[in-house]
């Protein structure tokens, strides 16, 4: 074959391939996840962390949205249960970035919605929690998601009332 031949020969085999290297990561992923909430079960929240950091990474590369949220969500929890409140809520806004980097709306909003419920928990400024309950709000709004924009509305009253209730 000619070098021209054997690049189109490479290109095909790696469109063929590419998917199940993506399934097999996924796999290898959701693995990993069901391991790191196996460590929290455990309340072995330092292993907890570390093996969803790896879940999320893989699920990353494998492309797969809902991995990448539950891992997310595995990740923020397991810094909760460890006591590191403030690498929960970075890790939380660090989800929020991604997905509005990534022009994931509904992503997104999942991760807002766990960003807010950390800082509630965290007890970071009231008004951090209700501005994100607010920004949460408004990007249900703008992709017109009706039953998203009425949970979000009782997000943002929670916050009211949790921050009278604190204050």
């Amino acid at each position: 074959l000619n070098r021209l031949g054997s690049v189109s020969v490479q290109i095909a085999w790696s469109n063929f391939f590419l998917p199940a290297m993506d399934a097999v990561k996924a796999d290898q992923a959701a693995a990993l996840l069901a391991k790191a909430r196996e460590h929290l079960a455990k309340e072995a929240s330092q292993d907890a962390i570390q093996t969803a950091q790896d879940a999320l990474a893989l699920f990353r590369e494998a492309g797969n949205d809902q991995g990448k949220d539950d891992s997310i969500g595995t990740l923020v929890y397991a810094l909760i249960a460890s006591g590191c409140m403030d690498k929960a809520v970075e890790a939380a806004k660090e989800a929020v970035a991604y997905y509005r980097n990534a022009g994931d709306g509904k992503g997104q909003a999942s991760a807002t919605r766990v960003l807010v419920a950390v800082l509630v928990d965290s007890g970071a400024a009231r008004e951090e929690a209700q501005k994100t309950a607010g920004e949460l709000v408004a990007l249900h709004r703008q992709m017109g998601d009706a039953a998203g924009h009425g949970a979000a509305m009782r997000i943002l009253a929670d916050t009211f009332s949790t921050a009278q209730d604190q204050g």
